[in-house]
């Protein structure tokens, strides 16, 4: 039997045409299941009219890696729409390693944008307790938001490198403004844990500055009495991540001259109904280290994050001008 044309617009079905075979990713076999859920429905129309719009700036094999990669593609099509509808125009005049290219009357150069969409690796995170007759709380912890941290900031470090291929190969130019978009859906759909793209900061910034959970430290005289006469309390934000075998990570990578061939991060966390009004769901943090000589790019999603640091001192401000 037949499935429905897609509900919203005129879309053929060309990304779901095919049945689920060996090495179809999970949510694709939901999509086209025969008894597909309305949720499922829905998922996979605005994916077909995603793609109905984007289709002549998606590389050859898009088809078949929706079928097998479905959580990176659907990505790569939801950050392609935020930025249309920012006001930025896809062109193929793209650099290689990057997932997109755009431009805008404003800005000298263009936007490339290499996609990520991390994964989550270690289940160790969740913190369990038992309850009633085999029942199972689960409940998320710091080290449950380090763990989605920790993915963020590897998925940055690995696409840093790619960019580094990319002006390598000579593709870059010295106006082009270079950005890693960072989907959450992975991270939302399967460890349950929602990161904001809004904010003051937004969750994803705190992979990438040290604005980590706040704590108390007090300093304890060696021959206290009882009561314990504490000394003067100091409040500070982490700057460290924990991973699950002890071992810190520093929140630096926005704070340091790590990587100054990105210019920005934006993230999302993705969504199906996010696809009805794409860059109200995102965000974008730029690095200050960049070096980038450019004039201000103001990205025209929900809002743009900037930086300035100052001696010890780091300033976060958000742009909403668009």
């Amino acid at each position: 039997m037949g499935r429905a044309r897609p509900a919203f617009g005129d879309a053929d079905m060309i990304l779901t045409a095919q049945d689920a075979g060996p090495g179809s990713h999970v949510w694709y076999g939901n999509m086209v299941a025969p008894d597909v859920s309305e949720a499922g429905a829905e998922f996979r129309d605005r994916c077909e009219n995603a793609y109905a719009q984007l289709a002549p700036w998606l590389d050859a094999n898009f088809v078949k890696r929706f079928r097998t990669t479905t959580p990176d593609a659907v990505s790569e099509m939801f950050f392609a729409l935020a930025l249309q509808h920012s006001g930025w125009t896809l062109t193929q005049d793209r650099a290689r390693r990057f997932d997109f290219a755009f431009t805008r009357p404003d800005h000298p150069g263009r936007l490339l944008v290499e996609v990520v969409t991390p994964s989550v690796t270690d289940w160790t995170a969740w913190e369990e307790s038992e309850f009633g007759d085999g029942g199972v709380i689960r409940s998320f912890d710091e080290r449950s938001r380090d763990a989605a941290m920790l993915r963020l900031s590897s998925a940055l470090h690995d696409k840093a490198k790619v960019i580094g291929e990319s002006i390598a190969l000579g593709d870059v130019r010295p106006d082009d403004y270079r950005v890693v978009a960072i989907s959450g859906v992975r991270l939302s759909q399967e460890m349950h844990l929602s990161l904001s793209a809004g904010g003051m900061p937004p969750d994803y910034a705190r992979a990438f500055l040290p604005i980590g959970p706040m704590a108390v430290s007090v300093t304890v005289p060696k021959d206290y009495s009882r009561p314990p006469e504490f000394g003067e309390a100091h409040h500070v934000q982490s700057d460290t991540m924990t991973k699950t075998t002890g071992a810190q990570v520093q929140r630096a990578a926005f704070a340091t001259d790590a990587y100054p061939h990105v210019d920005a991060v934006m993230f999302s966390p993705v969504s199906i109904a996010g696809f009805e009004h794409p860059a109200a769901q995102t965000t974008a943090l730029h690095n200050p280290y960049s070096d980038y000589s450019g004039p201000v790019v103001r990205t025209g999603l929900a809002a743009d994050y900037r930086l300035a640091i100052c001696d010890t001192h780091l300033t976060l401000s958000i742009d909403k001008s668009g």
